[in-house]
């Protein structure tokens, strides 16, 4: 079996009470299913969220969050009771990340 680790680092500037979102694309370049778990860290729980409905995805993609729909069953691929995704064998999705929080913004002095 063959694991692979992937760590990308993304500085967001947030504002409060303002949406900010990053998009992830993944690829599997496995001959076989794969699923890939999807882990933040430094933020709030609360405070991220992965896209996971249809609607909502439609929603923000016609805002320009997202470059492109995917042109399969969104919901069939994102696992229900995990951050992950599960795609086939060369398969290839963008995930949409949205951060969110009303607290107030921290300077540095």
């Amino acid at each position: 079996m063959y694991f692979k680790q992937i760590t990308k680092h993304h500085k967001l500037g947030m504002r409060q009470a303002e949406p900010t979102f990053l998009q992830i694309p993944i690829k599997n370049l496995m001959n076989c299913n794969e699923i890939f778990d999807l882990k933040i860290t430094g933020a709030e729980k609360e405070e991220v969220f992965l896209v996971r409905e249809q609607d909502e995805l439609r929603h923000w993609s016609s805002k320009g969050y997202l470059d492109e729909l995917p042109n399969m069953d969104w919901n069939a691929k994102i696992l229900p009771d995990r951050e992950a995704v599960e795609l086939q064998d060369d398969e290839q999705i963008n995930l949409l990340i949205k951060f969110f929080t009303l607290r107030e913004p921290v300077s540095d002095l």
